[in-house]
């Protein structure tokens, strides 16, 4: 029982380092592309593509 608690959350942590990746590499003229076509998901990550800046300067 405690190993699948364990893989479960090592699989997780490997999803959240793929999210950061995506956010971390996108190109902001793809999201601005992508919110003018009315991309929902676009939208949630403007602000944290934005404010990445603030916590990595050298993601700018």
């Amino acid at each position: 029982m405690d190993v699948l608690v364990i893989l479960f959350l090592i699989v997780l942590n490997g999803g959240f380092a793929m999210s950061e990746m995506a956010v971390v590499s996108s190109r902001k003229a793809r999201l601005q592309q992508g919110q003018r076509k009315g991309k929902p998901a676009l939208w949630l990550l403007w602000p944290w593509q934005m404010s990445l800046g603030n916590f990595c300067p050298q993601f700018k």
